[in-house]
């Protein structure tokens, strides 16, 4: 199954990166002030923000995972596969 393909790896890692964190940020600020005002218990929130945390955790390490099965493969120059994910560690290198 490793490493994912192009769109799988990409679409993963977008959702590890950017999309989660904010949506988890995001929803942190707006039970945080639900339960300010009374609305839900804190509690909830709690358990909602531990679980994407987990579950962006997971993603995350799938991502990573990918990446390094993708690299011990020989893959570091084909330009086709993981391409922004090779370019930035091309450049971090040298």
């Amino acid at each position: 199954m490793f490493p994912f393909s192009d769109k799988v790896y990409e679409w993963l890692k977008w959702i590890a990166a950017i999309a989660m964190p904010a949506f988890i940020t995001m929803l942190a600020g707006v039970f945080s002030a639900l339960a300010l005002n009374g609305f839900m218990s804190s509690d909830i929130g709690i358990l909602v923000i531990t679980i994407l945390g987990a579950v962006n955790a997971f993603i995350g390490a799938l991502v990573g995972v990918s990446s390094k099965v993708y690299y011990a493969q020989g893959a570091v120059h084909d330009s086709e596969s993981h391409d922004s994910e090779s370019h930035d560690r091309e450049k971090a290198k040298g």
